[in-house]
């Protein structure tokens, strides 16, 4: 992209997902004396935010190769036959 903040942006917060997933691991062991339950509440705390940021991730790259990715040759055949109607006359 023209902006390079979005990169740095994306770097940092992949950065502190990290940090935040390395230091949320012994804080939960330190706060949950049980190891089952340290294990599910680390997990109920980290996907989500992994989850959050892939989901992003995905959608600031819509347009490409990847099976996720919008379908633009469709969307743009229809478009266009769209617009063919709309300049005929009659």
């Amino acid at each position: 992209t023209a902006v390079p903040f979005q990169y740095a942006f994306a770097q940092m917060v992949w950065i502190m997902l990290s940090f935040f997933s390395v230091l949320i691991v012994p804080l939960g062991c330190a706060l949950c004396l049980e190891v089952h339950k340290s294990v599910f509440y680390t997990f109920l705390i980290l996907f989500p935010y992994w989850s959050i940021h892939f989901i992003a991730t995905e959608i600031e790259m819509q347009f490409g190769g990847d099976p996720n990715d919008l379908p633009l040759d469709a969307i743009n055949t229809r478009f266009n036959s769209t617009l063919s109607i709309l300049l005929k006359p009659g």
